[in-house]
């Protein structure tokens, strides 16, 4: 069972990979979850 900080740090590195990309994430919610580049 992934213990609640792994799931808030994969969370966090897919928010970083979308900033890096440009996309403003709190602007431009997206409508699916997409797929980050950078698996953990």
């Amino acid at each position: 069972m992934p213990d609640v900080t792994d799931e808030a740090i994969v969370l966090t590195v897919q928010q970083l990979n979308w900033m890096l990309d440009g996309f403003d994430l709190w602007r431009n919610r997206p409508h699916q979850v997409l797929t980050p580049r950078f698996m953990a």
